[in-house]
Formats: structure tokens, C-alpha cells, sequence
């Protein structure tokens, strides 16, 4: 299926790198009513992959070089990556007792479940679109 001149599997991939971008934006972790966005830490590093992931999917739709896909989906894997290991480190943080119960001050925010979950499906439409027989010219 095409939508315009590129398949679903470019534009799936397109919207895949912009909730890197975005969920680089958003909280990544929360506590209370306060919130930490993700570009006051390893964010800056998963808004810089989700852009670059973006921009290398542009050129490969401009030309027949298939490294697009593939610095995508290498962009997805350090996104990816940091995301987990900073999912990782939000959900082993301590809580505290509070009436004989164990309360959990710090949860993983909207953001990074959004870097994760997007990386993911980035890297796995970057190796579709790699394995497309004829990439399409012109967005």
C-alpha cells in the first residue's frame, strides 16, 4: 500500500521517529507533582536520534541509497537502548513506607514509555523498508 509516492512503511517509520523526538520531549519520570522531561538528561541524545532517524528517511526517499533505513534503525537501537536503561533505573528506584505500606515516589513518566515503544517500532520498519524491493523517489 502507498500513501502519496512512499508505502505505509515509510510513513509508519516517519511517525515512529517523530515520538522518539516527542517522548524525548515529554516527562521521564515523575514523583508527586513534579516531573523530569527527558531533555534535561539522556533526552537531548534520543531527540537528537529521533530527528536524525527522520532526516535519514527522508534522503533514502530521495534516493535509491538504502542507508537510510539502516542509520534509522541504528538511531532506533541507541534511542532504544537509553530509553530501557532509564526506564530501568526509574522503576528500581526506592519508595518509601507510608502506613505499613511500600508507596512508590518516582514512576516512570508518559515520555519514556513513548521513546521505548517507538524505538522499537522504528527499528523493526527500518528493516522493512530496507528489505523493500525498490525504494520510491520523491515524498
Amino acid at each position: 500500500m502507498t500513501v502519496g509516492k512512499q508505502s505505509a512503511t515509510f510513513w509508519v517509520a516517519i511517525v515512529c521517529a517523530a515520538g522518539i523526538a516527542l517522548g524525548s520531549l515529554g516527562p521521564w519520570a515523575t514523583a508527586l507533582f513534579v516531573s523530569r522531561s527527558g531533555v534535561s538528561g539522556d533526552g537531548k541524545f534520543t531527540l537528537v536520534a529521533g530527528v536524525f532517524a527522520a532526516l535519514m528517511l527522508v534522503a533514502y526517499s530521495q534516493n535509491d541509497d538504502r542507508t537510510g533505513p539502516v542509520l534509522a534503525g541504528v538511531c532506533a537501537l541507541v534511542a532504544g537502548a537509553l530509553g530501557v536503561y532509564r526506564f530501568r533505573a526509574v522503576e528500581s528506584s526506592e519508595g518509601v513506607e507510608l502506613f505499613e505500606r511500600r508507596v512508590d515516589v518516582i514512576e516512570v513518566g508518559w515520555g519514556l514509555y513513548v521513546v521505548v515503544l517507538a524505538s522499537a517500532a522504528l527499528l523493526f520498519t527500518s528493516w522493512l523498508l530496507f528489505n523493500e524491493q525498490a525504494p520510491r523517489k520523491h515524498v
